[in-house]
Order: structure tokens, then C-alpha cells, then sequence
């Protein structure tokens, strides 16, 4: 008995695996700064929609950087960049959680 399936195959449904992953990483980190936002404002005694610029901020920062690793996986390779920053992603999420 054969195996029919291709490495290719195979690998195909991994990668879409990692990227769904990396999507719901970006969308669960723009949700906790959006669930933060009224402690943030509490916190620093200012108005709501003051604070609404931190989403703004935050969005604006994961897309820049989004552009620069993107030029930079050109050259390096893109699965290093990724996994790289999945890992540093991660790691951030761990920290987060102390004080």
C-alpha cells in the first residue's frame, strides 16, 4: 500500500495552519488593547475617546512592522521572520502577565 500524499500536501495544510494562527494572534492582540482601553483610561484620568487613540497607535505599530519584516523576510527568508516574530509575539503574551 502506497501513501498518496506529497510532501507538498502534506505541508500545505501546516502552512495554513501557521498563518491562521499568526492572523488570530494579531486580532486576539488588537482585542486586548480594545479590552484594556477603559482601565487605561481610568487609570490615567482622561477621556474615553482620548484613549481610543491607543488602538490607533497600537494597529498603526503591527502594520509598520508588518512592511519592514516583510522587505527584510525578502532577504532573509520569510519562515525565519515569521517564526521569529511568533516567538518574540509569544513571549511579549507571557510577560504581559506579570507585574
Amino acid at each position: 500500500m502506497t501513501n498518496n500524499v506529497t510532501p507538498h500536501k502534506a505541508n500545505k495544510g501546516i502552512i495554513t495552519f501557521i498563518i491562521a494562527f499568526g492572523i488570530f494572534i494579531w486580532s486576539f492582540s488588537a482585542g486586548i488593547v480594545t479590552i484594556a482601553l477603559p482601565s487605561i483610561s481610568q487609570y490615567l484620568d482622561v477621556s474615553t475617546s482620548l484613549v481610543s487613540w491607543v488602538v490607533v497607535a497600537h494597529l498603526l505599530v503591527l502594520t509598520s512592522f508588518l512592511l519592514i519584516f516583510g522587505k527584510i523576510g525578502e532577504y532573509v527568508g520569510y519562515k525565519k521572520i515569521f517564526l521569529g516574530g511568533l516567538f518574540l509575539s509569544q513571549l511579549d503574551h507571557i510577560f504581559q502577565g506579570f507585574p
